[in-house]
């Protein structure tokens, strides 16, 4: 596809026949937690992170492990590898660089897709 991605993951580890799954591990404080207490899922950029390193290391299968920061109470998410969100990631990830070799601005999306943004504020402010 063309694209660089650089991380490390949390952890892998086997299960009893050796099958390999891999750990994310996230500390949020008690709002947030509370919050995914509440909705029962994963935060989205969590996963995702979590889907770019399964298919680096084809490991298909995991968990997103929350701690939360003020009890240290804890949330396990079992989760999937997803080539769809594999490949939409990768395309946006494509896109941004095409644009910085040409050394043009990247354009700013129709709508944030995500509350935590860091840059929701440049490209909408209020």
């Amino acid at each position: 596809m063309g694209i660089v991605i650089k991380g490390r993951a949390d952890l892998v580890v086997t299960d009893e026949e050796g099958r390999p799954f891999l750990l994310e591990l996230k500390t949020i404080n008690l709002r947030r937690y509370t919050g995914l207490l509440s909705s029962g899922i994963y935060l989205p950029d969590h996963f995702l992170q979590w889907n770019l390193y399964a298919k680096a290391l084809e490991i298909n299968d995991g968990l997103i492990v929350y701690e939360n920061k003020d009890d240290q109470r804890m949330k396990v998410f079992p989760v999937q590898y997803s080539e769809e969100i594999f490949m939409e990631c990768a395309r946006k990830f494509k896109m941004i660089n095409d644009y910085t070799k040409r050394d043009e601005r990247v354009p700013i999306p129709a709508e944030c897709d995500t509350k935590y943004c860091a840059a929701k504020n440049i490209c909408y402010p209020k």
